[in-house]
């Protein structure tokens, strides 16, 4: 879960959310899911990573196949997408410019097979973040919260 503000910081630190006793201060951000996008062209990889973000309460959308991926896209506002670098593509680097901007939508990279050129490509692409397979939860949540724009960065 990541934490989206809901409404302006209160001016006056002792100020009560209407109707409670709870400081505004503390009720700026409410939790909600993220809606993540996983693409990855080996199910079974496809398949994990969905299950352990959706265990971490994000709503996910799974596509092995570029057509699909492309699909969703269109038809949902996605707060994140993950991608195989090799997942089959005509264009990688057209691919990603188009998912980083139509709507915006931040991007982290994950690759099987990574290699000096391609964190290199990664670096000059217009993405989020780059890990390695199997992708190290930790560095994973990290970058979920930086990249979600969780408060504590």
């Amino acid at each position: 879960m990541y934490r989206r503000p809901s409404a302006a910081p209160s001016d006056n630190p002792g100020e009560l959310v209407p109707g409670s006793r709870i400081p505004l201060a503390t009720a700026v951000h409410q939790e909600v899911p993220a809606k993540i996008l996983v693409f990855d062209c080996d199910p079974t990889a496809c398949a994990a990573l969905g299950s352990w973000l959706n265990r971490r309460g994000h709503s996910v959308a799974l596509a092995c196949t570029h057509d699909m991926a492309i699909t969703l896209l269109q038809r949902i506002r996605f707060d994140l997408a993950i991608c195989d670098e090799s997942a089959p593509t005509p264009d990688m680097k057209r691919w990603v410019e188009k998912v980083v901007r139509q709507p915006p939508c931040p991007l982290i990279l994950i690759s099987a097979t990574p290699t000096l050129d391609s964190a290199i490509r990664a670096a000059n692409l217009p993405v989020a973040g780059y890990l390695a397979k199997p992708v190290n939860r930790a560095a994973l949540v990290g970058l979920l919260e930086r990249t979600l724009g969780k408060p504590g960065r």
